[in-house]
């Protein structure tokens, strides 16, 4: 990714207000560009998710614009070019088996059968989840279901995709699983989570959102590492990032590769 790559989402001066008059978002200026791996880091409240959900045209802005690789959202559309995985898989999962869950969103995009089942399999693969493929989706396991609704994403061929809290719930395997999935799912990923080790080990951005604003955008171990920076936004320094003191006495700073674009 360079600067020169095109924007894939722009939010331009976005704010959100609820019926109820509450502001979750404010003038919120933000350019993710092809190519690029961020995470979105915040308190819970911070609104990430009204972000994502602004994003994928669920619901639309109350000021400013959206764009889809240049274009503006419309409220309600169906934009196959970017991809939501919502943090609670039970929001996203509603067919009674894996196949018919991940092939609903190729047959609203007009595809024959033959290419279907084609993507269905190629998703499933990419996720090693091709054994639940005739699995009831209420006979899964949380972190199988995590992989169902990623393929299902995957499936569309996305150009984005945005992956709302990916590792919550998850057991260490198969969070180790995720992270290889999350680096190769989509050229351009927005991830938001509480697991800033899992953010240091998949993008190369780490914006930082608090009361509806951007207040931090850098790369990881710049943002993740002021350890200041993240105490006042209700986070914590990832213990990869910390100096770590020998027995001996001696200092050994954290070493990190991550960042580098």
């Amino acid at each position: 990714m360079t600067a020169s790559a095109p924007a894939v989402l722009q939010l331009q001066s976005v704010s959100f207000s609820y019926p109820n008059g509450h502001e979750v978002l404010h003038g919120l200026d933000i350019h993710i560009r092809a190519g690029e791996k961020v995470g979105l880091v915040g308190p819970n409240g911070a609104g990430k998710s009204t972000l994502f959900l602004l994003a994928t045209g669920i619901l639309g802005p109350t000021a400013g614009q959206v764009l889809l690789q240049g274009q503006p959202v419309a409220k309600g559309s169906f934009n196959p070019q970017l991809g939501l995985v919502f943090q609670h898989t039970d929001d996203q999962l509603f067919c009674p088996t894996v196949w018919e869950d991940i092939t609903f969103g190729l047959r609203n995009m007009g595809l024959d059968e033959a290419e279907v089942a084609r993507q269905v399999e190629m998703a499933l693969a990419r996720v090693g989840a091709q054994k639940l493929a005739q699995r009831e989706i209420h006979h899964l396991s949380g972190g199988e279901k995590r992989l169902v609704a990623i393929a299902g994403i995957l499936a569309m061929g996305p150009e984005m995709i945005i992956y709302d809290e990916p590792s919550v719930g998850l057991d260490m395997r198969t969070r180790r699983r995720l992270i290889p999935i999350l680096q190769q799912s989509a050229p351009t990923i927005l991830v938001a989570s509480h697991d800033l080790e899992l953010l240091l080990e998949t993008c190369t951005r780490i914006v930082v959102l608090d009361e509806g604003r951007i207040v931090a955008d850098g790369l990881p171990d710049a943002i993740l590492g002021d350890e200041a920076l993240m105490q006042k936004h209700g986070q914590e320094k990832p213990h990869s990032l910390m100096q770590h003191v020998h027995i001996n006495g001696g200092h050994a700073g954290a070493q990190h590769g991550h960042g580098a674009s």
